[in-house]
């Protein structure tokens, strides 16, 4: 009887994050349509971060003693994390660099000891928090921008109007927990009124 009242309360649980699950699916998937990649690029970015996690793990030193995490828009590279070295940081940016068809690379690997899964989970809410907070701005087309935090640090990319990103880069400096907002936007035309 124990074990049934458990698992009817498990279900009863899962089925009230259901709702909330899926909308959140449903609005990831609506980025597709606002986003200022066309589809052929979303894949390449996707593709491109695979090769260059890849090609980072390939490389022993790298991969044992460093924590670089990789994430890409618009062919552009952010790297974040931790490394021993100035030296393998470096070697970070120029592995990045030979993969093909990467624009830019901006290493913000930090010099020092590897995060613990406890900053990483910090971390997680805090991207939580600024997604939802920009998502929540009137007249800001959240879906448009990448968001991506580390150590306390809120890292903007995305294909947008300066408008746009100083209207981003002011939420999320509003956002408590966050000390540092980068921006690494690409700026898009700006329209003019027609009169």
């Amino acid at each position: 009887m124990k074990k049934l009242f458990i698992i009817s309360v498990c279900c009863l649980s899962l089925s009230a994050c259901l709702p909330a699950a899926f909308v959140a699916g449903a609005a990831a998937s609506g980025a597709v349509v606002t986003d200022g990649r066309d589809m052929k690029t979303q894949l390449e970015d996707k593709t491109m971060a695979h090769r260059v996690r890849t090609a980072l793990h390939l490389n022993k030193h790298l991969d044992q003693e460093t924590s670089i995490s990789v994430s890409t828009f618009n062919r552009v590279v952010l790297l974040t994390g931790t490394a021993p070295t100035q030296e393998l940081k470096e070697l970070a940016s120029k592995i990045t660099y030979s993969v093909k068809k990467v624009k830019r690379v901006h290493n913000e690997v930090v010099i020092g000891d590897n995060s613990t899964i406890k900053d990483a989970a910090h971390d997680a809410w805090l991207t939580t928090k600024i997604k939802s907070s920009l998502l929540a701005e009137r007249g800001l087309n959240s879906a448009q921008i990448k968001v991506v935090t580390d150590n306390n640090t809120a890292y903007l990319m995305g294909l947008v109007s300066r408008e746009q990103a100083d209207l981003a880069t002011n939420v999320t400096r509003h956002v408590p927990g966050i000390v540092k907002v980068v921006k690494l936007f690409e700026y898009t035309a700006e329209r003019k009124p027609l009169i």
